[in-house]
């Protein structure tokens, strides 16, 4: 799915298409069948997220967070258990499972916004001219990449990953204007900003970006026009496992280094051409073709 695509795009590939978007909303499951907000006193919410773990808090400050991990259905079978009195998952997933019944509550993207890119597929390429970019291209949706794009633009300006506490949504209103909604949390998740605002398609991405740097130094001065003092960075004097080619592993090295992290690089894959392409060169062919 998009948001877990990285922000940067390694050199040769291109996200080539963005199907038709799913419901972009987080979804409660509660063994209660209630929302968030009529849950017992004091519930065990479950998520491995910090995004929603933040947003939970805010909503339910009473709430205790619990760590989640697992496969889709093995988290709805946590659900049912006692361990938790509700769980929050990205409602695409299920929905796409055909599992819609089991969402308790749909998380309103006003007070709970989504991870940037949610509920949007992504299909990677290499660039074009190629073959498959071709065939994907016929799938890309322009209303769905425009939003994407605005929602990544504003995760690069903050410069943020996986774990950081930062939701982005973007939908339009017109034509030629969109509306975006975008969280930033401290790292502490002690303090949340938001911002709502209409945003002119033509400039949205560096409009977004822009937006993100902003939010960033209102929420913590510090991190404005500079990066943050090494005795700061969460990665100061962790030993750090490199796995990638040796192609993108001195880049990954160094950019460790910059925040105070030791690298261990150990690559784990190799790149090479292929001896015969005539395999994949027949299964592009039958993409185009429609046979999939």
């Amino acid at each position: 799915t998009t948001k877990d695509v990285p922000g940067l795009t390694p050199a040769g590939l291109v996200l080539a298409a963005f199907p038709v978007r799913e419901d972009a909303r987080d979804g409660l499951v509660s063994r209660h069948g209630m929302c968030l907000a009529d849950l017992p006193p004091n519930p065990v919410i479950g998520t491995s997220s910090r995004r929603r773990a933040v947003q939970v808090l805010a909503l339910r400050p009473d709430a205790r967070i619990a760590e989640l991990r697992g496969h889709i259905d093995t988290r709805l079978r946590k659900a049912q258990g006692d361990s938790y009195d509700a769980i929050v998952l990205a409602a695409a997933g299920l929905l796409r499972m055909g599992w819609d019944d089991a969402i308790t509550a749909y998380l309103d993207v006003d007070t709970f916004t989504p991870a940037p890119g949610q509920g949007v597929l992504a299909i990677e390429t290499r660039e074009a001219p190629d073959r498959a970019w071709e065939a994907a291209r016929s799938l890309d949706d322009a209303a769905v990449r425009t939003a994407v794009t605005v929602e990544r633009a504003f995760l690069r300006g903050v410069g943020g990953g996986c774990t950081t506490p930062i939701g982005a949504f973007a939908e339009a209103v017109s034509a030629s204007e969109l509306r975006f909604r975008g969280m930033l949390a401290s790292e502490d998740g002690a303090r949340i900003e938001r911002v709502d605002e209409r945003l002119a398609i033509a400039t949205a991405e560096d409009d977004a970006f822009q937006l993100a740097r902003r939010v960033q130094a209102t929420l913590q001065p510090s991190w404005a026009g500079a990066d943050l003092p090494k005795a700061e960075s969460p990665f100061a004097g962790a030993l750090v496992v490199v796995t990638a080619s040796p192609e993108v592993a001195d880049g990954q090295a160094a950019a460790l280094r910059a925040v105070g992290a030791e690298p261990l690089v150990l690559p784990t894959v190799r790149i090479e051409p292929a001896a015969d392409v005539d395999a994949l060169d027949g299964a592009v062919a039958s993409v185009v073709d429609g046979a999939y």
